[in-house]
C-alpha cells in the first residue's frame, strides 16, 4: 500500500510523509464540511473582540468560509495521484470550483 486515505477528522491537514511506516503520503479528507485552520480562527476572534474560548461558542458555521476539503486520485502513467483539495461554493452561487488547501477564498 503507498497511500493511506483517512478522514472524518474535522482538520484541514495537506499531504504528508511519515518518518515511521512506509506509505508515499497520507492523506487526511477532513469531513467535507465547513473548516478552518488555526490562523483564520483567531483572525474571527479578534475581528469580533473576543476570546477564542467564547469563539467556540459565537461563531456560526454560516461565518466560515464555505470551502470543503475531500481527496482528488487521478491515476498518471498508470498508478494513483491522490491530493487534498478544496471544494468552494457560497450559497448564493450555483457554480463550485476547485482550489489548492491554502487558497485565500478559504482564510
Amino acid at each position: 500500500m503507498r497511500y493511506f486515505v483517512y478522514g472524518h477528522t474535522h482538520l484541514l491537514e495537506e499531504a504528508w510523509r511519515p518518518k515511521v511506516v512506509s506509505y508515499e503520503k497520507i492523506l487526511n479528507s477532513g469531513a467535507f464540511h465547513r473548516v478552518i485552520d488555526k490562523e483564520g480562527f483567531l483572525k474571527r476572534v479578534n475581528l469580533k473582540g473576543i476570546s477564542p474560548v467564547e469563539g467556540l461558542r459565537k461563531i456560526d458555521l454560516e461565518e466560515l468560509p464555505p470551502c470543503y476539503t475531500f481527496i482528488l486520485v487521478t491515476y498518471k502513467n498508470g498508478g494513483p495521484e491522490p491530493e487534498v483539495l478544496r471544494w468552494v461554493m457560497k450559497e448564493s452561487d450555483d457554480r463550485g470550483r476547485i482550489v489548492s488547501p491554502r487558497d485565500k477564498a478559504c482564510e
